[in-house]
């Protein structure tokens, strides 16, 4: 059971901020099957797309204490889910700030997490960046040395004295 105090919270919701519409043309038309043994679809990706909005997600407590709220901006090609959670399922900074009586306010950036992505090369001139679970293991958070990643947790090494629990499932 959780020993800090309940928020007590008044609003939770969510909304897209800036962007622009792009209009794409000269695509061909595709089939798409949306879901495993289902039926064919004729998808024609030509036509206006909203593109370069930011996602924000928002909890407004019942009695805030903090004069303003807090934006929470990620980094690191990552998203705002970095925020409310640690990578072992602990409560995150989020919630450390909820607690402390501050509105908060998790962004992800363009092209992360819930914000508007865009077809390359048709509408940004690069490829979109995906951080390989490698990458994040031994180079962004650096829990264990050059060659220590695994896919099997088990088979993983730390550095000396870092302890990271795994999460398991309930399943």
């Amino acid at each position: 059971m959780n020993s800090e105090p309940p928020a007590l919270v008044d609003e939770i919701g969510s909304f897209h901020i800036g962007g622009q519409m792009s209009r794409l043309e000269g695509l061909p038309v595709r089939a798409r099957v949306s879901t495993a043994g289902g039926p064919i679809h004729q998808i024609d990706p030509n036509g206006e797309i909203m593109v370069g909005q930011m996602y924000v997600h928002y909890v407004r407590l019942a009695k805030p204490q903090a004069p303003v709220p807090l934006l929470m901006w990620h980094g690191g090609g990552m998203t705002g889910v970095s925020w409310e959670t640690t990578p072992d399922g602990r409560p995150g900074w989020q919630m450390f700030f909820l607690r402390a009586g501050f509105d908060t306010y998790v962004s992800d950036a363009v092209e992360r997490g819930r914000a508007s992505w865009a077809p390359y090369p048709q509408v940004y001139a690069e490829a979109p960046y995906f951080r390989t679970a490698k990458e994040a293991w031994e180079e962004t958070f650096r829990f264990g040395p050059i060659g220590s990643w695994h896919p099997d947790p088990a088979r993983r090494s730390t550095h000396p004295g870092l302890l990271c629990v795994p999460k398991t499932s309930s399943a």
